[in-house]
């Protein structure tokens, strides 16, 4: 293949790179100017309007709309269990995967075959489950509705474990009380390094950050995701101090790493333009 041909696609890929480098960053930058923009508001404060003007619709849904800071702990009514941790929780993300190797065979310039394992990995189980919780700042409390939202949760469960401790002769896999059905045997050129087992949670009465929309729709008074583009909707277990200073470096880093991948993308462009010309 042509050098220049090869550094042209070197060179437009760093572009590409420094151009989602720069969204990402200009993304989190908007996040923390609504973030710092926005005043945290009491339940006790707003939720008596949204109340009023509904009362006044005979019970009919108000469909107002307004974005919100809120910062209080997570309350469940009817919390749901974590498959491998058996801890209550309002959200649980259950996943195994199995890493595997496997036998990939290539042949040199010379037509010698080689060998060599290459590792990889297979998702083998998947379950999100959700209770409905709620938002409680001590003055009122308010349904989350998540969707949407990048949910914050807390992994407790990270366990990688050996085939032999956890395969049965059943063609199913085992932790503890945890078990379900699915193929384990593998074909040739392939063989099994062992399964990774792990689970998040959200934790019941943790402290909890959202802003949002709070909204009174057809589905009830909620905080959710709102309609506008420039609106973000987080809900999230760390404190707003943490999530703005986060914010902050990777806008920063987002710039300076996308004008950077940019520029030398262009370089590198134009050098294989000019090689292809010469070629």
């Amino acid at each position: 293949m042509n050098q220049g041909i090869v550094v042209i696609g070197i060179g437009l890929l760093l572009i590409v790179v420094g151009i989602v480098a720069g969204v990402v960053g200009r993304l989190a930058a908007r996040k923390v100017r609504v973030m710092t923009a926005t005043k945290t508001s009491r339940l006790g404060d707003l939720l008596p309007s949204f109340e009023a003007v509904r009362e006044e619709l005979g019970g009919s849904s108000s469909e107002m709309h307004q974005t919100v800071e809120l910062k209080g702990h997570v309350a469940c009514d009817a919390p749901v269990v974590g498959e491998l941790s058996k801890q209550t929780a309002a959200v649980v993300h259950t996943r195994v995967s199995r890493e595997v190797e496997v036998l990939q065979r290539t042949r040199d310039k010379n037509g010698r075959t080689q060998e060599r394992w290459v590792r990889s990995t297979e998702h083998v189980h998947s379950n999100e489950v959700e209770a409905p919780f709620f938002l409680d700042d001590g003055t009122g409390r308010v349904r989350i509705r998540p969707a949407g939202a990048n949910l914050d949760l807390t992994e407790v469960v990270d366990r990688f474990e050996q085939p032999t401790t956890v395969e049965q002769s059943s063609g199913s896999i085992s932790l503890g009380s945890f078990s379900f059905s699915f193929s384990t045997t593998l074909g040739s050129g392939k063989r099994t390094i062992g399964y990774r087992f792990q689970e998040s949670i959200l934790p019941l009465n943790a402290e909890l950050y959202v802003l949002g929309e709070l909204s009174d729709t057809g589905d009830g008074l909620a905080v959710r995701d709102s309609d506008r583009d420039d609106r973000p909707f987080i809900v999230s277990t760390k404190g707003e101090e943490s999530l703005v200073r986060s914010g902050k470096s990777t806008a920063k880093w987002g710039k300076i790493g996308g004008l950077a991948a940019f520029g030398i993308g262009l370089v590198v462009t134009a050098v294989g333009a000019i090689l292809l010309v010469l070629a």
